[in-house]
């Protein structure tokens, strides 16, 4: 995953830096993992404070 995530960010940023002339598919990639990411931490939290609750 981190080697992925390595090879996918610099794309997308010197795409920026260009002007955004790079494929959309992998800056929509690049997006739906920071969303997965932070979907998986709030979840993750989310249960750990419902784990607190209960106890």
């Amino acid at each position: 995953m981190e080697a992925m995530l390595r090879t996918q960010l610099p794309i997308g940023i010197r795409n920026k830096e260009n002007g955004g002339l790079a494929p959309i598919r992998r800056l929509v990639q690049i997006g739906t993992m920071t969303r997965e990411r932070e979907r998986y931490k709030k979840k993750k939290k989310k249960k750990k404070k419902s784990s607190f609750a209960l106890q």
